[in-house]
Parts: C-alpha cells; structure tokens; sequence
C-alpha cells in the first residue's frame, strides 16, 4: 500500500512540475486517412477517415505534450475472402510525449485508448451487428513524426493495438489486435 502511495506522489509532482514548465498550448481539429487492418484476420486493409481535435502543450524544454480526441473509422475489407468489410468506429484519446528535433520537425510515442461505438459487418444487403462480439475498450501504442508550418500540422503515425478486440473463447489462442495507419492535416486555431 505504501508504494503505491510513493507512486501516486511522485506522479502528481511531476505533473505540478510539467504543468509549471508549459510555455504555450496550440490546439485545433484534425482528420487524415486511415489504413486500418485487424491482426490474425484474412482480410484485406480497408481504407477509411478519422477526425477529431488535438492540443500541443509546448514546455520550455525540448518535450511537449500532444493529446488528441479522435473519432476514427478502422476495420477490414474482404474478410474471410469474401465482400465483406468489417466497419469498426472508435472514440481514441491519445496522449504522448513529443520531441522537437527542430522549430517544425517533432517525433512522439505513447499510449491511446480506444471505446468502440459501432462495430458491424456488411456484405451486399447484409449487414450484421457485431458490438456484443468484442471488447468494449482498446488499448494501444502510438508513434510518429509530424512537421508544423505556420498554423498547419502534418503527421504520419502508426498505432500497434495491444489489446484481443474479439471476445473470444478461453480455448482459442489466436490474438486479433488493431493496426492502423495514419496520415492527417491539422489546423492550429490558437
């Protein structure tokens, strides 16, 4: 029980510490492509959109912060061989470190949550609720690069699901994870 408290300190003073060192926040909407493909399936990349909004708090050191809340349309297209494509829809909250290498080039990587809001199949006139099916919440890694010109951002990032999406049975090993592609336009408002 102590060390969690230890760990729960430590935590909130580096925050107090980070939130002290913030010189500047940009934020603003975001939407970009989305090449979206489910790990373990035999199914093709289904080319979809995201969008949504980001801040970029700016520290006085080299490493900012970038938080993004993101409606993002991820799945997969010819599944099992067929027509099919799977449509998943997701809620995502991001929030990694960044590092400028430069006044515009920056790198980042960190974790992402993902809430499923809509998950369905469809093929032909058919189409078929899948939401009971899988996992309600996805977890993930992010890392990319943007560069920042005047008020727009560009980034390219790729999110590595670490989370089973499927609600599978006990006995079944197999591991179906989200793996996303991303390239987006953002417009700073500050």
């Amino acid at each position: 029980m102590h060390y969690k408290l230890l760990l729960l300190a430590a935590l909130l003073t580096a925050k107090t510490g980070i939130c002290q060192s913030i010189e500047e926040v940009e934020f603003g909407p975001h939407a970009g492509l989305n090449l979206a493909y489910v790990k373990s399936t035999n199914a093709s990349r289904k080319v979809d959109f995201h969008i949504g909004l980001f801040a970029l708090a700016k520290t006085d050191l080299n490493v900012s912060y970038l938080s993004e809340l993101t409606y993002s349309r991820q799945g997969v297209k010819n599944f099992d061989e067929s027509s099919l494509r799977a449509n998943y829809n997701y809620l995502n909250l991001a929030v990694m470190p960044c590092y400028f290498a430069t006044e515009q080039l920056f790198v980042f990587a960190g974790p992402q949550v993902g809430y499923l809001l809509s998950a369905k199949i469809r093929g032909g006139l058919r189409l078929v609720d899948l939401k009971e099916d899988l996992q309600p919440i996805d977890f993930s890694l992010c890392g990319g690069a943007g560069v920042s010109i005047g008020h727009l951002q560009f980034i390219a990032r790729y999110n590595y699901g670490i989370t089973n999406t499927e609600k599978l049975d006990p006995d079944d090993t197999r591991v179906f994870s989200n793996q996303v592609v991303q390239f987006s336009v953002g417009f700073k408002v500050h």
